[in-house]
């Protein structure tokens, strides 16, 4: 069942409100429904699960992240280039097999630039798990270590 949907069975509006408004209603909706049928208890449980969702996401989400530049070791025009080029096939070479495009990225830096790559894993800027941030992973790589020699 969509979070929507939920949402609607729950006359709970979660489009457009405040994260922290919406898990209050949540909450006390699971409060007053605790002695429910199984499928109730199955609902507040997935509900339960989407409150623990969304507190999660107002973490990540007032945590900055730190634009720092470590120095070197420093990836030359050449060998970001080479980067790409080896990440994009890569992907094209393993697709069959269900990588997905941020995989590709953060195994092909971890061989190349292992180093660079430990910085970044598990950082906002991860795009293992999470290929929404494969352009914000590149656009930070770039940043931070390419050097123009």
């Amino acid at each position: 069942m969509s979070r929507q949907r939920i949402g609607e069975k729950m006359k709970i509006k979660i489009e457009g409100r405040p994260v922290n408004e919406v898990i209050k209603d949540l909450v006390a909706y699971c409060n007053a429904h605790e002695e429910q049928s199984d499928r109730t208890k199955i609902t507040i449980a997935t509900m339960q699960i989407e409150i623990d969702r969304l507190r999660a996401r107002i973490n990540f989400l007032d945590e900055e992240p730190e634009y720092t530049n470590p120095g070197p070791p420093w990836i030359t025009k050449a060998e970001w280039t080479n980067f790409l080029d080896k990440a994009k096939r890569n992907f094209e070479s393993q697709e069959r097999d269900g990588i997905r495009k941020g995989q590709a990225a953060f195994n092909t830096l971890a061989v190349l630039h292992p180093d660079i790559a430990e910085s970044i894993r598990g950082t906002g800027f991860d795009p293992f798990y999470d290929d929404k941030r494969l352009h914000d992973f590149l656009e930070y790589v770039q940043m931070n270590f390419v050097r123009v020699v």
